[in-house]
């Protein structure tokens, strides 16, 4: 301390307040919040100040003078070192309500309110809430790969022999992965595995700094062959458009909506979990009420497309346009839908919306809209939708509480009612948060009629 100020390098004793919107525990010193990653709100804990955050300063917790009352034992042994979870260490009830707040805090600093439905989250212990997919870190030092999640915002890789939220087709992999990686880099060299268990199917895409030998492939072919893995496929860092190098595939990668069979695309996306994607599924379906002319826009592989097509039937005379940026996703999503007869219903439009949003006559053509766009939002389209006629109804899906509530402002700008809000805790742990939001207005007349 020096002259009532806080400054960098200083140990402050705190009372923990509340949380922040990374799940971090916040202080005060002097009036300035503290934000201390790994603490709990009731904990009194001496706290090494660090440098400017946000509105306040960041704080490490260098002991825990006096546990608060919401404080619980992490189950996991890598929680604190491992940035993969941020807050295991709540009560149950702590946890819910401050992950549940997220999305009510976004729209509050956009002037915005909504109705804020109760949180989805899966029971304890439901194996179909386990993770799927993730993306390890690698990199090769002194003749060994080491193998597992970056520490909380740095490179530093924490190895880790297994992960609570993993499928066991991934936790299986966790060993295979440093003699797999090892076949891609040399010393002091880094990349990264996306993994993908497509019920019992691992897909493995690595991206890596240059592609991998002839004698590095073979090596590749037999631990994929020895260890049943389905796919290794293979992209450069610097080349994160480009299409990937199948290196093996040892059986067909499929996935399955509402029955159509799509063929996975190398390091394609899926839902994090199975229950949340039926989740999501679910509360998209419910939110487009009887809308039949129907706009998919970041449509992936069909994830949403296929459940509406499921929940409407064959003979009910509905239409539905998908538009997807990523050509490999898009054409799985076209291949799927004419192979499950549905070609003269859905049809698939391989198409950036950010750079290229669908204009406000094309909009008019449908009854409703689906949104699902990447974390940075959909504020391009959401611009034009605002004020396009057309749909009565736009069913938003949104994995950041912070683009979603800019773009819920955006619309309301242009007369669209936020009816509801749905949380949907697919990403345990974290401060990663799901939601479906549900908008409405009145059917605008089209110009010149």
């Amino acid at each position: 301390m020096s002259g009532g100020k806080t400054l960098a390098g200083d140990i402050v004793r705190l009372t923990i307040e509340g949380l922040g919107g990374l799940g971090d525990g916040i202080g005060r010193h002097h009036g300035i919040p503290v934000y201390i990653p790994l603490a709990a709100p009731g904990d009194v804990a001496d706290v090494l100040i660090g440098g400017s955050r946000g509105d306040g300063v960041a704080g490490r917790l260098m002991t825990l003078v006096r546990a608060g009352e919401t404080r619980r034992p992490p189950p996991c042994p890598y929680f604190g070192a491992c940035g993969g979870c941020a807050v295991q260490h709540l009560a149950p009830e702590v946890y819910s309500r401050w992950k549940e707040g997220l999305v009510g805090a976004a729209l509050a600093r956009h002037d915005f309110a909504a109705e804020i439905r109760p949180m989805q989250a899966p029971a304890p212990g439901d194996p179909a809430a386990q993770r799927r997919r993730a993306v390890f870190a690698a990199e090769r030092g002194d003749g060994a790969v080491a193998v597992g999640f970056n520490a909380r915002a740095t490179r530093k890789i924490v190895p880790i022999g297994r992960c609570l939220l993993l499928t066991p087709a991934l936790n299986r992999l966790i060993g295979l992965l440093p003699e797999l990686m090892g076949a891609f880099l040399a010393d002091n060299e880094r990349g990264q595995a996306a993994v993908t268990d497509l019920a019992g199917s691992v897909d493995i895409l690595i991206v890596g700094p240059r592609p991998p030998g002839r004698a590095a492939r073979e090596r590749i072919a037999a631990v994929a062959q020895a260890h049943r893995i389905a796919r290794v496929s293979w992209r450069g860092v610097k080349h994160e458009n480009a299409a990937p190098d199948a290196i093996v595939q040892r059986e067909p990668c499929r996935v399955s909506f509402a029955g159509a069979t799509v063929d996975f695309p190398p390091g394609g996306f899926l839902q994090p979990s199975a229950w949340g994607e039926a989740t999501l599924q679910r509360l998209v379906t419910e939110g487009m009420g009887k809308a039949a002319r129907v706009a998919d826009l970041f449509a992936g592989i069909g994830t949403l497309a296929f459940a509406l097509a499921g929940a409407w039937g064959r003979e009910a005379r509905w239409k539905l346009a998908a538009f997807e940026r990523d050509p490999a996703l898009a054409d799985a999503l076209r291949q799927a839908a004419n192979r499950a007869g549905l070609s003269g219903k859905l049809s698939v439009e391989t198409r950036d919306l950010d750079r290229r949003p669908l204009l406000s006559e094309e909009i008019a053509a449908f009854d409703a809209v689906v949104l699902d766009p990447p974390r940075t939002g959909a504020k391009a389209q959401a611009e034009i939708l605002a004020r396009a006629e057309g749909p009565s109804r736009v069913v938003m899906v949104s994995c950041n509480p912070a683009t979603f509530a800019r773009d819920a402002r955006i619309l309301g700008g242009g007369g669209w009612t936020l009816e509801y809000v749905t949380p949907v805790d697919q990403f345990l742990h974290s401060a990663h948060l799901e939601l479906v939001a549900v908008f409405a207005r009145a059917k605008l007349p089209r110009r010149g009629r």
